[in-house]
């Protein structure tokens, strides 16, 4: 796929001559300004200065009464026929008391709206920075990674508030679904039974063009052939000399090296499988870093993801409830060490001859108690099987694997998924849809097994099921009533 050819022009300058113009932008994105509020460095100034000024129609007119009384003094008057001598409030200072407090709100929002305005070319400035690095990561990945880079631009258009920049986006968004739809109609169909070890790899052609060959990692890792390429890395079927046994490699890919964000993912890939000695997950044998190269030795394993096995027809039922069970017994082994995936999808679940389920690509996982932090409003994940909060940016807990694995059991279970259409369509209904009851697409669905799905699949994470384990324990149950049936 060829990036789309759409010239952009950020022309910021210009744009910021009329700052009447960008006030309209704002109050249409107004989360723009929030986000600026969170970020900037310039928000303890601007809430400061806010409450400071709050001090103005708060205490002014207290401050002011004094002079208000000199001013308009009471009036004396007679009562009785002149009998009695009294005063009375005069009726004028009610009125200027009024005046004085109504006047002090205005100065107030004067200040206010004079501080804005002063600020905002900076959170312009702010939001198109933003902006332009998202839009250059997502050109750099239309090629090999066109969901991904539909993310991106749709967390690009986020930050538009030129109406011009914000329509290139659109058009660049609209190219990228048009290739990537013909590219997915004309793509060729996976073969039966592949190698593979990078859930987001593509397996490699049969002409072995990789200059590696032969390679000596750390004196012991001979390179035999690549096996795919991800996002992060390239993954190579090497033998480790020292014990004789066949391996998978996966090397952070060399145009990364210089990210230290992205590097510090690959670490935490390495640390997240690290701890996770299961029957159901890749184990991970090594971490090998220097100066210029980084690389993660791992299980290797023959089989077939579980992505090539899904077609338009439903899998038999006692067949996914297995896959399903495994998936899940291997997640809630993961979250009782402090790991959530956060990728959870049939193409990082590997299959073996023999049934076994492998869990793969924690590129992106979570640990509780790493201090690697996710930037709020950062969204990661694939769209399909995105969570709500991952969709809306927010933070994620194991909840999100647990929503995933309601995606793909509804994928196994009904040949077709909840939501359909393109990333930017997809996010939203993860967002707002509620999805088809899986029964009304397949009639001999048990209704147990209708409501642990549609429960999965509950926007708030509070209404799902609270553990892996529940959910295991229900799909055992479901296959307890089946073999009694």
């Amino acid at each position: 796929m060829q990036a789309p050819n759409i010239e952009m022009t950020h022309n910021q300058p210009e744009y910021l001559k009329n700052r009447i113009l960008l006030i309209p932008s704002l109050i249409r994105k107004p989360v723009i300004f929030l986000k600026w509020l969170y970020l900037s460095r310039e928000m303890q100034i601007t809430i400061f200065l806010s409450v400071l000024f709050l001090f103005i129609p708060l205490y002014l007119p207290q401050l002011l009464e004094p002079v208000l009384n000199s001013l308009y003094p009471p009036i004396p008057e007679k009562r009785l026929f002149g009998l009695v001598s009294g005063v009375s409030t005069n009726p004028d200072l009610e009125f200027a008391r009024s005046t004085v407090r109504i006047s002090s709100w205005i100065l107030w929002s004067g200040l206010i709206i004079m501080m804005l305005w002063v600020f905002l070319p900076r959170i312009v400035t702010f939001a198109d920075r933003k902006l332009r690095f998202k839009e250059a990561a997502a050109d750099k990945l239309v090629q090999e990674r066109p969901g991904d880079s539909l993310i991106l631009y749709n967390e690009a258009l986020q930050w538009a508030l030129n109406p011009d920049i914000e329509s290139a986006l659109k058009d660049k968004i609209e190219a990228v679904n048009t290739q990537f739809s013909t590219e997915q109609q004309v793509a060729p169909l996976p073969t039966e039974r592949t190698i593979a070890i990078d859930p987001a790899s593509t397996v490699a052609s049969s002409e072995n063009t990789d200059t590696r060959e032969s390679a000596l990692i750390e004196d012991r890792y001979r390179i035999r052939r690549r096996l795919g390429e991800g996002a992060m890395g390239i993954v190579y079927l090497a033998h480790d000399e020292r014990l004789g046994r066949d391996i998978a490699i996966k090397q952070l890919s060399p145009t990364l090296i210089g990210n230290a964000e992205l590097m510090a993912r690959f670490r935490q890939e390495a640390k997240a499988l690290a701890r996770l000695i299961h029957p159901n997950i890749v184990q991970a044998y090594d971490f090998i870093e220097d100066e210029n190269q980084a690389w993660i030795s791992m299980e290797y394993i023959e089989g077939q993801g579980l992505d090539s096995m899904l077609t338009d027809q439903p899998m038999a039922l006692d067949s996914a409830l297995e896959l399903a069970a495994q998936i899940a017994r291997a997640m809630a082994y993961a979250h009782q060490r402090g790991v959530v995936h956060r990728d959870l999808k049939p193409a990082n679940i590997l299959v073996t001859p023999a049934g076994t389920v492998k869990i793969m690509d924690f590129g992106v996982a979570k640990l509780n108690e790493s201090g690697m932090q996710t930037r709020v409003g950062t969204i990661m994940g694939s769209p399909v099987f995105m969570s709500p909060e991952q969709a809306s940016g927010n933070e994620v807990d194991h909840s999100t694997d647990i929503y995933a694995l309601g995606i793909i059991l509804y994928r196994m279970l009904t040949g077709t998924f909840p939501f359909s259409g393109d990333a930017r369509s997809i996010i939203a209904q993860h967002l707002t849809k509620i999805p088809d009851n899986p029964g009304d697409k397949r009639s001999d669905l048990p209704q147990e097994l209708q409501s642990l799905i549609s429960r999965m699949l509950e926007k708030a994470p509070e209404d799902r099921p609270q553990s892996m384990d529940e959910i295991v324990a229900s799909i055992e149950s479901v296959a307890t009533h089946l073999t009694d049936h």
